[in-house]
């Protein structure tokens, strides 16, 4: 037995499930353990042994590293490698008491509603192209794998309500409401009267149309308003807290839960969904993970679009197409890009496509970089900014000497001169 196996030996005799691992010429562990992990790599045993579940987490999606056991023995197995963060004690260097004013000083509720309008209240449309029908903003669930979203967000919404227990005349408070999906599937599907809350003055209206076009006025009810400013008197019998509690504030946690204590009344139901972090002391809850790019786990070519507007009529001056690909580990390094031509296979759908996104955000004037997957036959955005096709700079002058187009100096052309716009070609 070399040295290290017989320090993963020693290491694995102390976790509460029998666990085997292998990797690149050892093995260590039970032969007949109830969790077995098959490293591909070395570096692996890392972040096994400092307890690094995100970086293992990634090399089990890309395929690096293979898993088998019961999920309990598996997640029994994970909690123990990530440690007792109370044991650990806090590594941080400013105090306590700093970061909970902080924290307060962050979410005072003015300081909530700019940051929640601000994403928010851009344009329902945007939001639109890309989330399922009723626009639920949180985590599907995917009964079987025949689904597609909006049936995963559907059996998401209806799993909550079963939850709950609803039953015909029941009050629910649903707080952080979005774009009303749960008030309605409550309402129309469990018979209780439904009462949400937001502060997006665009979400507010969304909903009250909705109401008054799906005749629910008097059973549904949209308020603008902070949870802070709820009366506290338990007029609910039942509440739901979806993807709403992340975005309180660590300082704000006691008191947020508290309020959802006030508002239900006894004997009643709260159900709070949401995300959570590893450990004690984070300065926000969530997973902070700044390694992954959504695309590296998207099938299908990545496109870059730049688009010139003027007076929100969006011209798209050209598209490339990523060549991408997987070395030395790496997601995916970028070997170059070839510039399409508009009669090219997908080039008209993501014209369009990138001229509603743009739209959607309300961009009137200036240039627009735009990146965008093909996948599972159609477009999925992956980014989108107010901004030139990228590189620092560098990029736009390859671009003008390649193809003899520049995209600074054609969006600077066209915002002075209509004519020059007007000339500028209308597709790649």
């Amino acid at each position: 037995m070399t040295a290290i196996s017989a320090w993963v030996d020693t290491r694995l005799s102390r976790l509460p499930r029998s666990l085997t691992i292998e990797w690149p010429g050892g093995r260590a562990g039970a032969a007949m353990a109830q969790v077995r992990l098959k490293a591909k790599e070395w570096r692996t045993l890392a972040w096994l042994a400092s307890g690094q579940v995100g970086p293992l987490a990634e090399a089990y999606v890309d395929g690096r590293l293979e898993i088998e056991g019961a999920l309990d023995d598996v997640m029994a197995v994970a909690a123990a490698l990530v440690g007792d963060p109370v044991k650990r004690g806090e590594r941080v260097l400013a105090p306590r008491w700093w970061r909970q004013w902080q924290s307060r000083w962050r979410h005072r509720e003015h300081r909530d509603a700019e940051g929640v309008r601000f994403h928010y209240d851009v344009c329902d449309e945007f939001y639109g192209l890309w989330l399922d029908p009723q626009r639920v903003y949180s985590c599907a669930y995917y009964p079987d794998a025949s689904c597609d979203l909006a049936a995963a967000q559907r059996a998401k919404l209806d799993l909550v309500c079963r939850k709950l227990r609803l039953a015909p005349g029941l009050r629910l408070l649903d707080i952080g409401a979005g774009w009303g999906a749960l008030l309605f599937w409550a309402a129309q599907h469990y018979g209780v009267q439904a009462v949400g809350i937001t502060l997006s003055r665009h979400q507010h209206a969304h909903v009250n149309r909705l109401i008054d076009e799906q005749g629910l006025r008097g059973q549904v009810e949209m308020r603008l308003i902070d949870y802070r400013q709820l009366p506290a008197h338990g007029e609910f019998d039942r509440v739901a807290s979806i993807g709403m509690f992340e975005h309180v504030g660590r300082a704000q946690l006691d008191a947020y839960f508290a309020r959802l204590l006030a508002l239900v009344k006894p004997g009643g139901l709260v159900l709070n969904h949401g995300i959570t972090a590893g450990g004690l002391h984070n300065d926000a809850l969530g997973v902070v993970n700044t390694t992954v790019l959504i695309q590296e786990y998207l099938e299908g070519d990545e496109y870059v679009i730049d688009t010139i507007s003027r007076d929100g009529v969006h011209k798209v001056a050209a598209i490339w197409v990523y060549d991408r690909r997987k070395v030395n580990g790496a997601g995916f390094v970028c070997f170059g890009q070839r510039l399409l031509t508009a009669d090219e296979p997908h080039c008209q759908e993501l014209i369009a496509y990138q001229k509603r996104v743009i739209t959607a955000l309300g961009i009137q004037n200036g240039p627009t970089h735009g990146e965008v997957k093909w996948c599972r036959g159609e477009p999925v955005l992956i980014e989108v900014g107010a901004r030139c096709h990228g590189a620092e700079g560098a990029w736009m002058d390859v671009c003008q000497n390649v193809y003899g187009y520049h995209q600074v100096y054609a969006t600077m052309a066209a915002y002075l001169d209509a004519k020059a716009f007007d000339a500028f070609p209308n597709e790649v």
